[in-house]
């Protein structure tokens, strides 16, 4: 498809948005073992690269990010968790009271 020169050439227009949906994209293929092995050492590599350009041009580290991103998404799940508990316990509590009456 590309010469060996031509897959070396950068591609102007890229936005950094692009570079995070890309990252992200290849997650979940990965995840859902949609990527081959045989394509895993390539699509890292890829993978490397623009994670690399995403850090050059806005200082951004997307795994440092993304684990920041899960960890809130599972303390909020913990908190919401909690509370359910602790509504139900309440409710539970204010029927026992009023059969009690």
């Amino acid at each position: 498809m590309l010469t060996p020169e031509q897959q070396t050439l950068p591609i102007e227009g890229l936005t950094c948005t692009d570079a995070i949906v890309l990252l992200q994209l290849i997650g979940r293929m990965s995840s859902t073992g949609a990527i081959k092995d045989e394509e895993l050492s390539v699509i890292g590599a890829t993978r490397d690269n623009i994670k690399n350009a995403l850090l050059g041009a806005a200082e951004v580290d997307f795994d440092v990010d993304r684990a920041r991103q899960l960890q809130l998404i599972q303390e909020a799940r913990r908190v919401a968790a909690e509370r359910e508990v602790a509504e139900r316990e309440a409710s539970n509590e204010e029927s026992t009271n009023s059969e009690a009456e």
